[in-house]
């Protein structure tokens, strides 16, 4: 489950008390994605750690400080924030972005401020680091884009793009369904959306109780959602989140662990199969040289070391090496169907694993066996007994004159295309780029397409954007393309939805 702004402003209220007019002593990497922050106030020493890897971007104070790693960004850090007083963390409105004011004493230039920011915000979560003037420095994750904000050094710097606006519990009235609520209103994930809209609850009257809902692994909030099932409450955010993200993790970490490894194999091989290719098309230069051989009138039962510049085997007599450029000419040739054959096949590797990566935020615990499946078929993972067959999870959701299901894996997509769906019936998937396939059955009005168009870009690699463009057209139009990893479509008379979440 993904950490909400309310849950950051609660955790922001447990850490003022702890951290504010602390100094920082230290600052190191402890992996490429964590940085720990080691601040000293009232004679208690404190770990700060922001994490802004893709799938588990989070902060909490812990004293679980395993792991060395260096940066020039680190680097940087250390020179402007060591010795500094943390003034204030202060949250942007009820966004995912958390600013925390750093100040220090200059003998020649006075107070100098500057501005660590942090954003949540899944596979763009990033550290920012600014001058007084909001000016960026260096940011953990440098980013240019021609139509977006960018985020390089000298540039001013932007708060992550949004239309959703701050809530009131006073406007609760004004929505007709907990995804309006979740959709249109900062600071929510769907859990608390629900719990706010199905409960009338007024967030400001819920005391902080960090709990975990064992039953329902991806769920978890700094107030107590009143889920059914099993919990575990914590004594504050950052235990909860340390038991979250070292304990009840480690599987997942492993599996993207383990998709990083195979697409980093895969890409490996893809640049020694192009080279051997490239090598391959020149394939006749054995042939001629070859020929040149028998037309040179030299003693065919001779030895030499080499001819017009190419090495021969000195063991082997002239009539002999020419006999084995001829067998080199006939199997570079023969090679080349080959190696184009696997270099399309490694690609295709290539983009099943960036897929399975780039959408690895939103999968649950169902999603994940399935990905396991197919990975124990594409022999990656081995298994040691037969797994019982499980029923098919996707999302479903009830509309007015229909119903719009959701398929996040090639087992769900596969069933969803060939089993559930018909050819009247509406697919739709972001354009050019991975995430789920949708369909929408039943009515096809405006409110439904919109509805299943947005479930599209909410479950894609463009969902911390918040905006993109999706595709829509009739199942009837849309072919599975065989002899590939996962689940791959080709489509045609489709339509496009340029739309925001």
């Amino acid at each position: 489950m993904p950490i909400d702004g309310y849950f950051i402003e609660r955790q922001i209220e447990e850490f003022l008390p702890q951290l504010k007019l602390g100094k920082t002593r230290k600052i190191s990497g402890l992996d490429k994605h964590t940085i720990l922050f080691e601040i000293y106030r009232k004679g208690q020493v404190l770990n700060l750690i922001y994490n802004f890897s893709p799938n588990a971007a989070h902060m909490r104070i812990t004293n679980n400080l395993k792991g060395s790693f260096n940066s020039s960004f680190i680097t940087l850090l250390k020179k402007e924030l060591l010795n500094t007083t943390l003034k204030g963390i202060k949250q942007y409105k009820k966004d995912r972005i958390v600013f925390f004011e750093f100040e220090k004493s200059d003998p020649f230039f006075g107070k100098i401020k500057r501005i660590l920011v942090f954003e949540l915000m899944g596979r763009n979560s990033n550290l920012i680091l600014l001058d007084e003037e909001n000016i960026i420095l260096d940011a953990a994750n440098k980013r240019f884009n021609e139509h977006l904000r960018s985020i390089l050094p000298k540039l001013p710097y932007e708060v992550f793009p949004t239309t959703k606006k701050e809530f009131k519990f006073t406007d609760l009235t004004n929505y007709h369904s907990s995804d309006e609520l979740f959709y249109n209103s900062l600071g929510f994930s769907r859990e608390l959306a629900a719990f706010v809209y199905n409960k009338r609850v007024n967030l400001t009257n819920e005391p902080t109780k960090p709990t975990l809902y064992v039953n329902q692994k991806n769920i978890f909030h700094a107030i107590d959602l009143k889920l059914p099932g099993k919990k575990k409450e914590f004594p504050s955010t950052s235990l909860l989140l340390e038991y979250y993200y070292s304990i009840t993790l480690k599987s997942d970490d492993y599996l993207i662990k383990l998709l990083t490894k195979e697409h980093h194999k895969q890409t490996t091989k893809l640049t020694k199969l192009s080279e051997q290719l490239k090598a391959n098309k020149n394939y006749d230069f054995y042939r001629l040289t070859a020929d040149k051989i028998y037309s040179s009138s030299l003693n065919l039962d001779s030895r030499h070391s080499e001819f017009e510049g190419l090495k021969l085997d000195y063991n082997l007599t002239l009539n002999q090496n020419a006999q084995a450029l001829y067998k080199r000419y006939r199997k570079m040739k023969n090679s080349l169907e080959h190696l184009t054959g696997q270099i399309k096949k490694t690609k295709n590797l290539i983009n099943y694993y960036s897929d399975l990566i780039a959408n690895f935020s939103f999968y649950n615990n169902d999603d994940l066996t399935d990905i396991k499946q197919e990975l124990i078929n594409l022999g990656v993972i081995k298994h040691s007994k037969k797994t019982s067959k499980s029923p098919t999870k996707y999302l479903s959701f009830q509309l007015e004159g229909g119903v719009c299901l959701v398929g996040k894996t090639a087992k769900q997509n596969e069933y969803l295309l060939s089993v559930l769906a018909r050819g009247n019936d509406l697919w739709f998937h972001v354009k050019d780029y991975p995430g789920a396939h949708v369909i929408l059955k039943g009515e096809k009005s405006e409110q439904n397409i919109m509805f299943a168009a947005k479930k599209a870009l909410e479950y894609s690699s463009l969902a911390t954007l918040l905006k993109g463009n999706v595709n829509y057209t009739l199942v009837r139009n849309v072919k599975r393309i065989k002899d590939r990893p996962g689940f791959y479509v080709s489509y045609k008379n489709e339509q496009t939805i340029y739309l925001s979440i």
